[in-house]
Order: C-alpha cells, then sequence, then structure tokens
C-alpha cells in the first residue's frame, strides 16, 4: 500500500460481518503508509478484490495487545468500526496471534474489549461510551446534547439525535427506512456543513422496546448492508430518547446486531463474524490499464466571473435580464425557479445568494461517463467544502463559496486534480 509499488505477493483475509466486508492486511507486508488510491483499488468490487474497508494490523500498542488502523473504500481513515473491530478480533484468533479468547485492541479512538465465543463464530466488542455532546461528535453550533434538531435536506425537513461512538453518527427518525431513503439523503447529510468530520448516517425506526430496525449510509463506504458502530448509535439514541430499553437488537438487511447498554451509555456489540476466504495479491492488479484508465481524474479551470444563485416561486417568469449573463442556468420545478448568473447581472425579487466562484471540468465528456462529479465532489466533501454542482451537455460545473476557493483548491491538489487559474 505504499508508492514504492511493491504489491507483488500481498496477502488478506477476508470477512465479513452480516455483509458488511472487510479485508485484513499484514502491515509487515506493506512498503510504508497506505496510499489512497490503491486502498480505492483493493476495495473496489469490478477491479479488485473489493470490500467496505481494510483492517490493517495487528499493529504494535503500547496500552493494548495489539493495535489496528482502518481504512474506507475511498481511502480515508476511520477511528473505529464495530464490524471491523469484530472481524479483527476473529482473524487474530484464527491465525494464532492469541490464545486466549479475551483480549484488547487499540484504535486512533482509544482501547476496545473483545471476546470470541467458545464456537468462533459470535464475536463481542466493548464500543466505549456514547456520547450526544455536539463537541464531542462534533456538530457545529453550541455546545449542547444533539437531541431532536431538526436538518433541512432539500425541502425535507428531517429530525435527527446525533451521537459520537469514536466516530460521528447521525440517527434519523423514519416511520419505514428504506434503502432508497439511505441512499438519497445519505450522501447529502454525510457531507453537510453541521458535520465538520463528515457523518454516518442511520435511518432508524423502533419497532418495539427490545427492536430497531435501520437503513444505513456509512461515510467513506456508502449504502451498507449492516454498521457495527451505526448499531450501537442507533440504538443508544432510541434508549435515551426513552423508547427502548438497555438491550436492543437492531435489524439491518444484513442481519441483526445486539447491543447492551449500561449505565452511563457504555455500550457492547455482539454479533456474527463469517470468514470468506484468503489469498494473494498480483502485481498485475496493480497495474492494469483499465483501472487507470477508469480512475484518471479530469482537469479544471476556474472561470473569471462570480455568481449568484437566485431562487423564485414556481410560477414566476423568468427574468429577461438573465439574458445580460454571459453563463447562465435556469431550473423550474414544481416547487420553485432556480437562476445561476454572474454576480454583475442584477434580478429583481425572489432570493439571492451571492459570492460563488465556479471550476468548469474540461470537457466534453461522454454521457456514459459516471463517476467524474463524484469524484470531484468527494475530495472537496472531505475537506468539508460545501457545493452546488450543475451539468450541461458536454460537461459538469461546480461552484463553491469564493471564501472557500483555495480551500476547495488545496482539497483538489491533494486528491490529484489539475485546477486551471484564470
Amino acid at each position: 500500500l505504499s508508492n514504492k509499488r511493491e504489491h507483488h505477493g500481498m496477502r488478506y483475509w477476508k470477512y465479513h460481518g452480516l455483509g458488511n466486508d472487510y479485508l485484513v492486511m499484514d502491515p509487515a507486508e506493506m512498503g510504508g503508509e497506505p496510499d489512497r488510491e490503491v486502498i480505492r483499488l483493493i476495495c473496489h468490487r469490478n477491479y479488485g478484490i473489493g470490500s467496505d474497508g481494510i483492517l490493517l494490523g495487528p499493529l504494535e500498542s503500547e496500552s493494548c495487545d495489539f493495535g489496528v488502523r482502518i481504512f474506507n473504500p475511498d481511502g480515508s481513515e476511520a477511528e473505529k468500526s464495530g464490524n471491523g473491530l469484530r472481524i479483527f478480533a476473529r482473524y487474530l484468533l484464527d491465525e494464532r496471534f492469541v490464545s486466549n479468547r479475551n483480549f484488547t485492541v487499540e484504535t486512533p479512538s482509544g482501547a476496545v474489549s473483545c471476546e470470541v465465543s467458545p464456537d468462533d463464530r459470535n464475536v463481542t466488542v466493548e464500543m466505549g461510551r456514547v456520547s450526544f455532546e455536539s463537541t464531542d461528535i462534533p456538530v457545529q453550533g453550541a455546545p449542547r446534547e444533539v437531541l431532536n434538531e431538526k436538518l433541512e435536506i432539500n425541502g425535507t425537513v428531517l429530525i435527527y439525535c446525533a451521537a459520537s461512538v469514536g466516530n460521528p453518527h447521525c440517527v434519523v427518525f423514519s416511520k419505514e427506512p428504506t434503502p432508497e431513503q439511505a441512499r438519497r439523503f445519505g450522501p447529502m447529510i454525510e457531507t453537510h456543513p453541521r458535520f465538520p468530520k463528515r457523518t454516518n448516517v442511520q435511518f432508524m425506526k423502533v419497532v418495539d422496546r427490545g427492536n430497531i430496525r435501520i437503513e444505513i449510509w456509512e461515510r467513506g463506504a456508502g449504502y451498507t448492508l449492516a454498521s457495527g458502530s451505526s448499531s450501537t448509535a442507533a440504538a443508544a439514541v432510541a434508549h435515551r430518547m426513552g423508547l427502548c430499553d438497555s438491550d436492543v437488537a437492531v435489524h439491518m438487511p444484513g442481519g441483526c446486531l445486539r447491543v447492551e447498554l449500561e449505565k452511563g451509555f457504555f455500550a457492547a456489540l455482539t454479533g456474527p463474524v463469517t470468514k470468506v476466504c484468503e489469498g494473494v495479491m498480483t502485481d498485475e492488479m496493480f497495474g492494469r490499464e483499465e483501472w487507470n484508465r477508469a480512475m484518471e481524474k479530469p482537469a479544471l479551470e476556474i472561470l473569471k466571473e462570480e455568481f449568484s444563485i437566485h431562487r423564485f416561486p414556481p410560477d414566476e417568469p423568468v427574468p429577461s435580464s438573465v439574458l445580460e449573463s454571459s453563463i447562465f442556468w435556469v431550473g423550474r420545478t414544481d416547487e420553485e425557479l432556480s437562476v445561476v448568473c454572474e454576480s454583475s447581472v442584477v434580478l429583481d425579487g425572489g432570493e439571492e445568494n451571492d459570492g460563488w466562484s465556479c471550476m468548469k471540468v474540461r470537457g466534453p465528456i461522454d454521457l456514459s461517463a459516471s463517476g467524474v462529479l463524484a469524484g470531484i465532489s468527494a475530495a472537496l466533501a472531505s475537506a468539508q467544502i460545501n457545493i452546488f454542482a450543475l451539468s450541461t451537455f458536454d460537461t459538469d460545473y461546480i461552484l463553491v463559496k469564493s471564501s472557500k476557493l483555495e480551500e476547495a483548491l488545496d482539497a483538489l491538489d491533494f486528491a490529484g486534480y489539475e485546477v486551471k487559474k484564470p
């Protein structure tokens, strides 16, 4: 996982916890610090082995028996993963790094106690204390417990609670959680400016005092069949709001995990772990031209104009003065009329949000191409840069606040994008 491309013969062990799959990789076989692009390749389900993340370990630890680092499929590093830790615990026992069934593992967010069942199939991890404090999660705004707050996403008002299990979570109350709901709102909540470190998202329905059901959008991974830390956060929220008792079964598309909450909201997570396979990655996988072409990053250029975004009632006629702008976009729905044009053009009435800089993706881009805008938005989201995206037949345009332009350029440069300034 280094830039030295010393990949030949790297071994991996693949496990899943209710469909939430991870690769365990031994750091002794790595050639240096994990490389973001190589992590993305290994986790890719078409060009690599395919997984929801990589567990890099065992690592030496001064405070625990072992240490582990957890990487998301987008290459970012996670503070903690409940299913990842349960998988790593099973791996340590399978590969005889431990002889007993109780041991500790150090994560970036602290120590975790692990216990593997006598039949090796179920693993319990102590997830630590769940916090609802905005400063711990974190969530923007005054210090507070983040409970029953409102978040508006594209005109839909969602009621949510936020929690930290060593990593951030936003638990949205839902009458009937669906995969479509998670895929629709999850990406926008994950990257919402209210969550400075991005957030995992759960859509939760309380079934009864001992059962909840959730759909999951995982930070850095996307839609996920199951998640241990998400289960812990959702169960803790349900208990904190008085909707469930302290022993909660969390039902997900992949299956069910058990969360036990003690006084002070200390949580234990229990569920099955399945070994899938183990193998060796070939050097050929890391040199495939198909991957390089698929992951080739388009160049961008900054337009010299500054732009404003306008909103009018849906039945309002398009202002004629918009034609004075050399570049403009108009969109009408049943809910609104939106106009984007140069800030120098005055449009009377409506709402105005000004001070936007625009980056153009150098085109033309084939209409069958996928992931162009997603890659750029992910790079900016990792730096907590809010965007307003537009597309034409030939290419994409990304607007960012002018006050955040330099930060956006730094984030894109870090992600390997070339941006031409005017």
